[in-house]
């Protein structure tokens, strides 16, 4: 959805700044905005190009480090979601997975953070 809305912004010639970015991710993707609320977040938050980024005309060149944490972020968040939610329900197989995935997230931004120190 997101890159959607990225090449019907791009057709248009519109500038893609984070409150225009927040308005296309706040209507298509309503679940983005929670998390986004719940992480203590707004969409004027983020930046034009994430760090350790540079531009190459329509794609974006990340480092593997940064990558990494970016992974690992959103693997954790899906660990808390599934965790509450299984909490929530009585289901312990799903809370028990979202723990799993919560702390291979933890993993995951740490291999960033080694890879950050090492310039990789």
């Amino acid at each position: 959805m997101i890159r959607q809305a990225k090449v019907e912004m791009a057709a248009g010639g519109k500038d893609p700044s984070p409150e225009t970015w927040g308005s296309i991710i706040s209507a298509k993707c309503p679940k983005a905005v929670e998390i986004f609320k719940s992480c203590g977040l707004t969409f004027g938050d983020l930046p034009k190009s994430p760090p350790g980024t540079a531009s190459r005309g329509d794609s974006v060149v990340m480092k593997s480090s940064t990558k990494d944490k970016i992974k690992g972020n959103v693997r954790e968040a899906k660990g808390k979601v599934k965790e509450e939610s299984g909490e929530a329900i009585g289901n312990p197989n799903l809370r028990d997975r979202g723990t799993d995935e919560k702390v291979s997230g933890k993993i995951q931004k740490k291999v960033g953070d080694v890879k950050k120190v090492f310039g990789k």
